[in-house]
């Protein structure tokens, strides 16, 4: 086995061949095992408290750019290009 081919073998793969592995090629997965570890997972799922700050914190942004002008609605923009055709 080639310590190239380690780079693209998923850890259970690793694990498998370890025991019929030489030294150079250990080191290869321990190297190949400490980039995996070092690479960020998934991020965690927003907890209720997440969502109230994001909630709040759109308001904030919402009354702060606010012109207090409103403009023509989506529905009657769609409506007008439609007609256009």
């Amino acid at each position: 086995m080639s310590v190239a081919a380690i780079s693209t073998m998923s850890i259970p793969e690793m694990l498998n061949e370890l025991p019929l592995m030489n030294s150079e090629e250990r080191k290869a997965v321990a190297r190949r095992l400490r980039e995996l570890k070092s690479q960020p997972g998934p991020r965690p799922a927003p907890t209720d408290k997440d969502k109230e700050a994001w909630a709040k914190r759109l308001e904030a942004l919402r009354k702060q750019f606010n012109t207090g002008r409103t403009g023509t609605p989506l529905q009657q923009i769609f409506d007008d290009l439609r007609a256009d055709r």
